[in-house]
């Protein structure tokens, strides 16, 4: 098939992880940004995928859009194929902590939809293995290279349907709290559209990587979302992006627990029940 490709590679995943989400409220304009797939993968007979934003994005009211491309029975992806993914503004879970600008939607059910159609979605998705927790972040050097994907302005190549992929350095340690906040800074002109972008650390050049184990040698990490860019008192971009931390994804997980309920839960995730709720 002239338009299947194989995606294998670490960077060639991140173009099929992050894409463009159009926000409909029903008035003139259509604002956009980027989402990405996440598996909370916290039950033994599977996970839940979820789509992934800035908070902000969402709106109060309306829906927000995205498409995703097929995969073929050979596990290829079919970029002409495309399947479209519609979710109230209602069905989204904000963070539980409101000063954290994330929010996730649950995507179950539109995905079995189009299974049961016959038509396979490609999910290229983050999981829970591919966050660290902060004591392991702290072994990464203060300055770092990184990589973060979405649409800035908008842009993206809507003939091949892939999002852009951009450089970064990390401008304040990734480990340390930036204004005491799970979040830190990237040095990046962040545009808008960019708001929900991945994040991502890929452990390619073991020069670069100095960690004291193989813990993340030849793979890739999630380390954050992009939520904001920073301006100054004009309101000019400086250069800067700010950062939620990835760890507080699983923050959703009692959210999650509560809304597809606790039966088949992966033991780990049963204690940590236990210990939320004594």
């Amino acid at each position: 098939m002239a338009n299947s490709r194989a995606v294998t590679s670490p960077y060639q995943q991140l173009y099929y992880n992050a894409f463009k989400l159009e926000f409909d409220t029903g008035k003139a304009g259509r604002p956009q940004g980027t989402g990405f797939l996440f598996e909370f993968d916290i039950y033994e007979n599977g996970g839940l995928i979820c789509l992934v934003t800035a908070g902000h994005c969402v709106p109060a009211i309306g829906t927000v859009k995205f498409s995703l491309p097929t995969r073929t029975a050979d596990d290829l992806v079919d970029i002409d194929q495309r399947l479209e993914f519609e979710v109230a503004a209602s069905a989204f879970l904000r963070h539980p902590d409101s000063s954290v600008d994330l929010a996730i939607a649950l995507l179950g059910p539109q995905i079995n939809m189009y299974v049961q159609r016959g038509a396979w979605p490609h999910l290229q998705s983050w999981s829970l293995a591919g966050v660290h927790p902060v004591q392991d972040l702290a072994a990464l050097d203060w300055v770092e290279r990184l990589y973060f994907v979405g649409c800035p302005s908008g842009w993206y190549d809507d003939v091949n349907f892939l999002p852009v992929v951009r450089r970064a350095t990390t401008a304040t340690p990734i480990h340390i709290n930036y204004k005491g906040r799970s979040e830190f800074l990237i040095d990046a002109h962040v545009f808008k559209g960019s708001s929900g972008s991945p994040v991502i650390l890929v452990d390619q050049d073991r020069d670069w990587v100095k960690l004291p184990n193989d813990k993340w040698h030849g793979r890739t990490a999630l380390l954050g979302i992009l939520v904001r860019s920073i301006e100054d008192r004009l309101g000019s971009e400086i250069g800067l992006g700010e950062c939620v931390r990835a760890d507080r994804l699983l923050d959703f997980i009692p959210l999650l627990v509560e809304k597809s309920g606790h039966e088949n839960l992966k033991s780990r995730w049963v204690t940590a029940q236990e210990d939320t709720h004594g």
